[in-house]
């Protein structure tokens, strides 16, 4: 059994690797089994189904820049490194773009699991040109996927929600098992990061529904519960038509539809970052640590400084590092100064203290302040440790005073 696998795979990745481009599909002549939900759609081979769809997409420019969406944040022990270098940009052709997303037999993946819909979409002239991919029955998967990848393209640059942990890899094992070359991206989006980073603590979750909710202001009607398709289509194989089916396509249509949208306000903040300082519709934390990493800490402080004056304490610590880091420990230390105290901020204010300011009296206090407020273990261990360590620094400055003897 092991030997036969091994034949097998070895066969399929000849097959992927001698596979030439995917050429153009013709289009069948409808026959008299075509669906009637499916009416509108070509019939590009047996049970297999295309159309096409534009609509409107305001606020993308010609270029991207895919920086901000894929930057590493900065930390504390990168922001010496990270303030060195200027502002870093990774400009894309719009037009190259290409949203996707897939509907499937099952949520969690593996090898028994289709892909039955697909939507691939290309920005256009102030328009999404989206096309749709349905899959009516098992035998029909190799030309459906064959049709995929075509609008795909070769070395695609994808933008997807969740895509890397679970669309792109279902889809590359799809390719495998029906022996055909799965165009690598060259650069995948993957948008659920950015939408973490930008509006999960504000709203809750990154889901495209919270997002379509809380970002776009959007509210879908008669919508298909995601958990509820793969049983929608897999019903459908028995009795040739579910009636839940149409609205399952149009559920993949507006997930894709309303990714790109959500990428063209994403980009909104990234451009203009000072038109959301009020706080109000983005998580500036976030957003500054971003901006700070591809190389603009100047409006990445500018935000922390809003943040950190209304009280938020995750921005007045991360504020506090990268002063220090610009060589701007007092203006560090003032920022402390007032603020409601938690273990972290202690802890910065006694590093302050010592290594900034030279004053161990008030770095051991903070440090004492610090094992007061840990909520963990570690965190108290951690300011124990430090309280030992000053201790020992305190003492020893003090044996060494002029008119004292060492004992």
């Amino acid at each position: 059994m092991a030997a036969s696998l091994s034949s097998r795979l070895k066969r399929l990745r000849e097959t992927r690797a001698a596979t030439s481009p995917l050429p153009e599909l013709a289009i069948e002549s409808a026959e008299s089994d075509h669906p009637e939900f499916l009416a509108l759609w070509e019939r590009i081979a047996p049970h297999a189904y295309r159309r096409s769809v534009t609509r409107a997409l305001d606020n993308l420019p010609s270029v991207l820049d895919a920086d901000p969406f894929v930057a590493r944040l900065a930390s504390r022990y990168s922001l010496p490194a990270i303030l060195e270098r200027r502002e870093t940009r990774l400009p894309c052709d719009v037009r190259e773009l290409r949203f996707f997303d897939l509907e499937t037999t099952g949520l969690s993946g593996g090898a028994g699991t289709i892909a039955f819909l697909a939507t691939v979409a290309r920005p256009s002239e102030g328009s999404l040109f989206l096309e749709q991919f349905f899959l009516s029955d098992y035998p029909g998967e190799a030309s459906y996927l064959r049709a995929v990848l075509s609008a795909l393209g070769p070395a695609p640059l994808l933008v997807t929600h969740n895509g890397k942990a679970f669309d792109v890899p279902l889809l590359r094992t799809r390719c495998l098992m029906q022996g055909l070359r799965f165009p690598e991206p060259c650069l995948h989006l993957d948008f659920l990061m950015t939408a973490r980073r930008l509006w999960r603590s504000m709203l809750g979750g990154a889901s495209l529904g919270i997002l379509e909710r809380g970002v776009l202001g959007l509210e879908r009607s008669g919508d298909v519960p995601g958990q509820d398709i793969p049983g929608i289509w897999l019903a459908s194989l028995r009795s040739g038509f579910h009636p839940l089916l149409p609205q399952v396509i149009t559920h993949n249509l507006l997930d894709v539809e309303n990714l790109a949208a959500l990428l063209a306000r994403a980009n909104q903040v990234f451009t203009h970052p000072r038109d959301f300082a009020d706080g109000s519709s983005v998580d500036r934390y976030s957003l500054a640590r971003i901006l700070v990493a591809t190389g603009r800490a100047g409006e990445g402080e500018t935000l922390l400084q809003a943040a950190a004056a209304e009280g938020d304490p995750r921005s007045a610590l991360f504020l506090s590092r990268l002063l220090r880091a610009m060589h701007r420990g007092r203006e560090a230390r003032n920022l402390l100064v007032g603020l409601e105290g938690s273990w972290a901020l202690r802890m910065e204010s006694s590093n302050i203290a010592e290594k900034e300011e030279g004053d161990l009296s008030v770095a051991l206090s903070s440090a004492s302040e610090a094992v007061a407020l840990a909520t963990t273990r570690s965190q108290r261990e951690s300011a124990e440790s430090r309280v030992r360590r000053l201790e020992l620094r305190v003492a020893k400055a003090l044996s060494l005073r002029p008119g004292r003897r060492r004992s």
